[in-house]
């Protein structure tokens, strides 16, 4: 991409340049001036490759401007168009340090292309001899003084990595040169771009400097660089910034410093800047629960239990890796867990168990919004599968009834009536569907609710026995020892529960 402007006091002449060389061949016009002023103004704040002007201005004539450009830097090449067809004109331009001299009566787009695209290579290859000169003692030599460094990541796009979305917008070297020449331009302090990794600038500030001052003056900084890079990209950029060092030796710290700032911007999608504090690698199991999805408002419940788990994992900085995989763990146990709680038929629960669609939403959303939005989606979708599923299942309102009532009294003749069955069909269907007859159904389901009360400390086991619908306390225990092959007293220990105290 070569980069533009138009400065001429006649808005035709501007005008009818702009339409010449515009989007043509990779040529951008960034913008178009009536007086010297106005473009010196813009170029404080915005490099550009190619200055096109004219030579007779009311506020400044163009020698002068050529002469301000060279002395400040503000431009790489500049291309003169003129109505003086006098040689004493061309050569003194061309003494002040233009790069090509046309007159205007005699541009084409072909003439004026040619020119732009020889001026532009023309400085390409003295900066890359300078860079290739320099680059050494910039890089290493410039950063063991002492001092004060901040290292900032910058990172291009709305996702956990910048990479594919830089190769869309920008070429990568093309996006360093441009970022190089800024950070130079305004003594910023060093650009690194290293192979296979994030782009990272290191600031050298002023040690004496506060921290107030210091984070006001990165601010200025990253203005400066959005301002100059919105011009090239129609991406947002994003930064995440260390805290303070001030040896060479710490860099390798201080840019996963930046790289965990900058994961932030997962929770937080429309901020630009992200400053270092500690990021958390672990989070608490999420839970979610199963007994109320099939309900009026079932989904509506499980949004808000995930908005919670999302503002939980933002609110402790938990990274965006830990947060999924926890969410995976947690909402495959809560498929597993609704499946199982109204014992649908064998082929359906093996399609939502550990179901591909959930890992690809997860595992693709780029933001904590997109993640919310692709959960509901799968959840969404796997609750109107299960309604539609249990309308056509004529067992469906038997184990939801067993469910709900698993802590009171269920016998054979309620479960027949609420099916519409006899005896006999139902005792066949029943048995058919789980492989277990009512009584064995019953136990297991008690004491695997029994397993997750038991490891709360604050409940007994007369307690639990009267939660989980068993007559007393012995009787749980010698069913439970029958069904799981351990005592009550080995389970809770493994817990950490005396039976004892």
């Amino acid at each position: 991409m070569i980069r533009t402007i138009i400065v001429d006091d006649k808005i035709l002449s501007r005008i009818g340049i702009q339409s010449l060389i515009d989007g043509k061949e990779e040529v951008t016009v960034c913008g178009t001036f009536g007086s010297a002023e106005e473009a010196l103004k813009f170029l404080e704040d915005v490099f550009v490759d190619i200055v096109i002007t004219d030579i007779e201005m009311l506020d400044m004539n163009g020698l002068e401007f050529i002469e301000v450009i060279r002395e400040k830097n503000l431009a790489e090449g500049i291309i003169i168009l003129s109505c003086h067809e006098k040689f004493s004109y061309a050569q003194e331009a061309i003494s002040k340090g233009t790069d090509s001299y046309l007159l205007k009566h005699n541009v084409t787009e072909e003439s004026l292309m040619q020119e732009i695209k020889k001026a532009y290579q023309k400085n390409q290859t003295r900066n890359r001899k300078h860079t290739a000169a320099v680059a050494d003692l910039k890089k290493e030599g410039e950063l063991l003084e002492n001092g004060s460094y901040v290292l900032a990541v910058l990172r291009a796009g709305t996702g956990e990595s910048g990479t594919e979305e830089l190769e869309m917008h920008l070429e990568s070297t093309m996006l360093a040169h441009l970022l190089e020449e800024i950070v130079d331009r305004h003594g910023m302090g060093t650009l690194f771009s290293p192979y296979n990794k994030e782009m990272f600038i290191v600031f050298q500030m002023d040690a004496a400097q506060n921290q107030e001052e210091t984070m006001r003056r990165i601010d200025e900084n990253i203005s400066v660089i959005l301002k100059n890079m919105q011009q090239y990209i129609n991406t947002e950029l994003t930064f995440g910034i260390s805290s303070e060092f001030g040896k060479l030796a710490e860099m390798r710290t201080k840019y996963q410093e930046a790289l965990d700032a900058v994961s932030m911007h997962f929770y937080e999608k429309d901020v630009r800047v992200f400053w270092y504090t500690e990021i958390s690698e672990e989070m608490e199991p999420v839970s979610f629960c199963p007994d109320e999805l099939l309900e009026e408002g079932g989904l509506a419940k499980f949004e808000t239990q995930l908005s919670l788990a999302l503002a939980k994992g933002r609110f402790e900085r938990v990274k965006a890796d830990v947060l999924k995989e926890q969410l995976m763990q947690s909402l495959n146990m809560f498929i597993h867990q609704v499946l199982a709680g109204y014992s649908f038929r064998e082929d359906f629960s093996r399609k939502w168990n550990g179901a591909t669609t959930l890992v690809s939403a997860i595992t693709a959303a780029q933001n904590a919004e997109m993640l919310k939005t692709s959960i509901l989606k799968v959840v969404g979708c796997f609750r109107a599968e299960l309604i539609e599923e249990w309308e056509k299942d004529d067992l469906a309102e038997t184990f939801r009834y067993i469910e709900k009532n698993l802590p009171n009294r269920i016998t054979l003749a309620d479960l027949t009536e609420i099916s519409c069955m006899s005896v006999p069909s139902f005792s066949k269907k029943f048995k058919e569907r789980t492989g277990q007859s009512l009584v064995q159904y019953l136990n297991d389901k008690r004491i695997e609710r029994a397993c997750s009360l038991l490891k709360n400390k604050n409940y007994s086991l007369e307690q639990v026995a009267e939660l989980t619908g068993f007559s007393n306390a012995n009787y749980l225990i010698r069913v439970f020892k029958k069904r799981t092959g351990k005592t009550v007293g080995e389970y809770r220990k493994r817990y950490g529960i005396d039976e004892m105290e």
